[in-house]
């Protein structure tokens, strides 16, 4: 006996198209008061949280992507809106000593010290700032920062400031989580082939019922 091939399954071969890399999900946290509030004992204001190295809980927050784990995901980029974070310095004896230094501590990525130089330092007046997170940023910093968010599903972040010499403060007014990677596109079957599996299918239900009745 002929079997038919099932429809099912030529579906699913011709609804499968190319991956297209794409923004598979933006999650943004909008510090505004009454609105979204972080872990930390920082003061929100009516559109920031003040963000102070003179709480003993310091803030810190986490985003939660876990329902994007199906997809192929590439990348993370973190876009943060911030304020009045310096930085600042001032010279004695011909030598720059900083006074005020906010670092962004993502994963396991923390700065050197006050005099180190890493990408992430918070200036005010260059626009947000974006850290991107992916297996090559993992590969040359030797992290697993991007390693351990594709496990958990979820990225935290803080700040550093490691110019300790008063209490430093800026505010952050928003963060946003954009995630990209790959996904399998979903394409319309065209008219003809439903005509065609309409057809296939009464063949093998006719040829099903002359087998009976035999």
């Amino acid at each position: 006996m002929v079997r038919l091939v099932p429809l099912l399954a030529l579906c699913g071969l011709l609804l499968a198209a190319p991956a297209q890399a794409a923004v598979l999900g933006v999650f943004t946290h909008d510090y505004r008061q009454g609105l979204y509030d972080p872990e930390g004992d920082d003061l929100l204001g009516p559109d920031y949280v003040e963000i102070s190295e003179a709480q003993a809980n310091p803030f810190r927050d986490v985003f939660d992507f876990s329902s994007l784990l199906g997809a192929t995901i590439d990348r993370l980029e973190l876009t943060l809106t911030f304020s009045d974070a310096g930085p600042s310095s001032f010279q004695i004896f011909g030598f720059n000593i900083p006074t005020e230094r906010w670092y962004l501590d993502l994963g396991e990525i923390r700065p050197e010290d006050e005099f180190g130089t890493v990408a992430d330092l918070l200036v005010d007046g260059t626009g947000p700032l974006t850290r991107l997170v992916d297996a090559a940023t993992d590969a040359a910093e030797g992290t697993t920062v991007f390693a351990d968010a594709l496990a958990t599903g979820r990225i935290g972040f803080g700040f550093d400031e490691p110019a300790a010499f008063v209490s430093d403060s800026f505010r952050l007014y928003s963060a946003t989580l954009t995630v990209s990677g790959t996904a399998v596109a979903v394409v319309p079957l065209p008219a003809p082939f439903w005509f065609l599996a309409a057809a296939l299918g009464g063949l093998g239900l006719a040829r099903r019922r002359r087998l009976a009745q035999t």
